[in-house]
């Protein structure tokens, strides 16, 4: 009954508060006129999945044209005494070069690592790889948007 009462409570404070997601696309100050990838292509493909709501035109507000070059690393942390990897660490840089409407330049790096175990099965690996390279990038892109928004 407890736990009724403070999803109910929970929902009326958010509700009434004026309480509006951060990453909402419809209350944008700005918007992404050109999009551009350099790099590795399985990382940009995700970046661009992520900040691709964010390419249509708001009017009144700043257009920005992005130009992102990604790098993924995976090394090797440490080895099993028969010399197999036991961990790594991932690596993701997007360096990002920015023009506004006013042809100022702006170029910001962002960086996200994480570590991976490494599986016997490499099959199971590779997916986790694939989940890390997922959740990674997302907040990648969310510090882009991030940084556009306080640009304004």
């Amino acid at each position: 009954k407890k736990i009724n009462i403070l999803i109910l409570l929970f929902f009326l404070v958010t509700n009434s508060c004026g309480y509006t997601p951060v990453f909402d696309s419809t209350i944008n100050n700005f918007f992404i006129k050109d999009l551009q990838f350099n790099g590795d292509t399985k990382i940009n493909n995700l970046i661009k999945r992520n900040l691709n709501k964010f390419t249509t035109f708001v009017p009144e507000s700043k257009g920005y044209e992005l130009t992102i070059s990604s790098v993924y690393e995976k090394k090797i942390v440490n080895k099993d005494e028969k010399g197999n990897p036991k961990n790594y660490n991932i690596i993701i840089l997007a360096e990002v070069k920015i023009i506004t409407d006013i042809d100022n330049e702006i170029i910001k790096t962002f960086k996200k690592n994480s570590s991976l175990a490494a599986e016997s099965n490499k099959i199971t690996e590779f997916e986790n790889e694939k989940e890390y390279q997922k959740t990674m990038t997302k907040t990648l892109s969310d510090d882009i948007i991030l940084f556009l928004r306080e640009l304004n």
